[in-house]
């Protein structure tokens, strides 16, 4: 398990995380790979044919009154990839952990499930509200994706300290969320500059990818709305595979280097606490 608790600052929690990523690049890739490969492989089907059948059901709104009904198999195909990448991330997520503390795999399967499992209830929980307040349009729109954000900060505190915690756990989840309340500027600091830091490194390495998206993108646009004929090559399917799955295995390994800053976050919080309290 990596020493987390010691108190550090915001460049402090990203440049340890940052050496220990680079330090231990190819251990993280001999345990990680096999996770990393069948998250970037779903991922990567769900963002092809999610583009697609995306656009298959647009054209149907206008020609038939119930496109999900006629088009039941591209809505269940949707949905049981979405599934799929579900299992598949709690999986990576849970492995990219057990590099981190060094516990069990079940264990930590089981705790991001749950995990998992209050993300999925927020969403539903928001999405409800929403739809309920539509008629107050964009103020209630407003008000929850402000009131979203507020949660998401320490829901990622939440997370780390989930996860990191050794058998048996030291602290209860709702402390672990409600500290993160009380350090909420600090945690969206490091979120801040860490996310930041990812963006503009996958947009330079994404950057084939998503000319490719917008050749594909337009080529369909054209051939459901106007009946144009395709213009790619043939080849085409085939590159934009090979670049959608690059892209996920870049994403991947991003994630693993940000739960790395989320953890020693997490780490110092707690060791500036410990040191308030003797």
């Amino acid at each position: 398990m990596i020493d987390i608790y010691k108190t550090r600052g915001i460049p402090g929690c990203i440049k340890i995380a940052t050496l220990f990523f680079c330090k231990n690049l190819k251990l993280t890739i001999k345990r990680l790979w096999l996770p990393t490969l069948i998250l970037a492989i779903i991922g990567a089907t769900l963002t092809g044919y999610g583009l697609q059948d995306s656009l298959t059901l647009a054209t149907q709104l206008s020609t038939s009154p119930d496109p999900v009904a006629t088009y039941q198999g591209i809505v269940l195909r949707l949905i049981g990839l979405l599934l799929a990448y579900i299992v598949a991330f709690t999986v990576f997520a849970a492995a990219v952990f057990k590099f981190l503390n060094d516990l069990p795999l079940k264990r930590n399967i089981m705790r991001e499930a749950i995990l998992i499992g209050l993300r999925i209830l927020l969403i539903l929980t928001f999405g409800l509200i929403a739809y309920y307040t539509r008629r107050w349009l964009p103020y209630s729109m407003l008000a929850l994706v402000l009131l979203a954000y507020i949660i998401y900060v320490p829901f990622h505190h939440l997370e780390a300290g989930y996860m990191m915690q050794a058998v048996p756990p030291t602290h209860k989840p709702l402390a672990i969320f409600l500290q993160g309340f009380r350090r909420w500027g600090f945690l969206f600091a490091v979120q801040l500059v860490t996310w930041l830091i990812l963006g503009v490194i996958l947009l330079v390495v994404g950057f084939p990818t998503f000319i490719l998206a917008m050749a594909k993108g337009y080529s369909s646009f054209g051939v459901l709305f106007f009946g144009d004929p395709s213009g790619l090559p043939a080849s085409f399917p085939w590159l934009w595979a090979v670049a959608l799955l690059l892209f996920w295995v870049a994403i991947c390994i991003a994630f693993v280097w940000a739960y790395t800053v989320f953890a020693y976050t997490y780490g110092s919080l707690n060791a500036k606490r410990n040191e308030k309290t003797t």
